[in-house]
């Protein structure tokens, strides 16, 4: 808190004189001080500045479904709120940005925000949000978790779809330790190119660079022909 006020023509030398302190004032130094601050205090209009952090009253998502995961939170107060930038992470120790809202500023109203994950990773996804001012401060929220089921993302979900820059990410859930064929056809059925992916056990995040093709839709196959799972990517 900062104690701002106008202290008047108060000459400070002034405190020396016999009609302002006391003789007990100087045989106890530490009345002495604390008196003269009270009485300079006293005889002088002063303001309290007091700074109110962004409040975040809740923070919670909602249960997966075809759309994503919905994240939702409150806040009671904002002092120079910028944004929020969304955070997504796999392990609940290295997070990345999956989007971010805008805030409102400065308000001592209650204000509530949403933002949906519409590529969660199958099983459970951890969030966080970090509250950015305009001056560049910024502080994290605790960490929530959703569990996503959905058995169709468990076998390969790509974004951003459609890809402008044509660099995609495929998240894929794996039963064990092992290897995955990622094969792109154009719509003529012409194979373009084939990769192989190395996985671990449970949730893989892969990169595929379609850079190299033209705008357009593919065919992307996953596996072998034997057990083949089929994706729409489009390049634009």
């Amino acid at each position: 808190m900062e104690i701002s006020g106008d202290f008047g023509n108060v000459d400070f030398k002034d405190i020396l004189r016999d009609d302002f302190v006391s003789k007990s004032d100087f045989e106890d130094p530490i009345n002495y001080t604390q008196n003269t601050i009270n009485e300079v205090l006293s005889t002088a209009p002063f303001t309290a500045n007091l700074v109110l952090p962004t409040e975040l009253t809740r923070f919670y998502a909602n249960e997966a479904r075809k759309s994503g995961i919905r994240l939702n939170w409150e806040t009671a107060t904002e002092t120079d709120n910028e944004k929020f930038e969304v955070e997504r992470s796999t392990d609940g120790v290295t997070f990345s940005i999956i989007g971010e809202v805008q805030g409102t500023g400065s308000t001592v109203e209650h204000q509530t925000y949403s933002l949906v994950d519409n590529a969660p990773v199958f099983g459970t996804n951890y969030y966080r949000l970090k509250q950015l001012n305009f001056d560049g401060r910024f502080e994290y929220s605790e960490i929530i978790n959703a569990l996503n089921t959905d058995s169709d993302r468990q076998r390969g979900y790509f974004y951003p779809n459609p890809s402008h820059s044509g660099n995609v990410s495929l998240d894929y859930y794996s039963a064990i330790n092992s290897s995955l064929n990622v094969s792109v056809f154009d719509v003529s059925g012409a194979l373009m190119f084939r990769q192989n992916n190395q996985t671990v056990e449970g949730a893989n995040n892969l990169k595929l660079d379609l850079t190299t093709l033209g705008r357009g839709l593919y065919i992307i196959r996953l596996g072998d022909e034997a057990d083949p799972v089929h994706r729409k990517v489009v390049v634009n």
